[in-house]
């Protein structure tokens, strides 16, 4: 009986950890193709600044590809998740800076807030958006 039940937990906790690194990705593509690339052509940013602003988020996707697929096959072979994360331990160290409040985490990248005033208001960015998109 406990056997079930902590298997049933483990179930539950790693689709958990699974569903939030699809959704993590998700927030991370989008911030790349709407952010990032964008304004990366664009120049309008120096390169200190874009580094600040951005924190080599373009290079946490291939991690974080590989995080989930790395999950997933625990889930299907039912392997340790503990050791999936001890291997990605010194990775996601870097995640941790990408995410600080010195970098882009001072903004809610969620938030329509700040999707309205750059493409409604900012012609430039606006533009900028329309040529990353063709």
């Amino acid at each position: 009986m406990v056997d079930v039940a902590m298997n049933t937990k483990r179930f539950k906790v790693l689709r958990e950890l699974i569903s939030t690194e699809e959704k993590y990705i998700e927030t991370l593509e989008g911030v790349v193709h709407h952010f990032h690339r964008p304004l990366k052509k664009s120049g309008l940013l120096s390169m200190k600044d874009f580094r600040t602003l951005f924190c080599g988020v373009d290079g946490l996707l291939p991690l974080q590809y590989q995080l989930k697929t790395d999950l997933q096959e625990a889930e299907v072979h039912d392997t340790s998740v503990g050791r999936v994360f001890i291997r990605f331990v010194p990775f996601l160290r870097m995640c941790v800076h990408a995410c600080s409040a010195s970098c882009w985490g001072v903004f809610d990248l969620s938030s329509a807030a700040l999707t309205i005033p750059l493409t409604g208001t900012s012609t430039t960015f606006a533009a900028i958006r329309c040529q990353s998109s063709s």
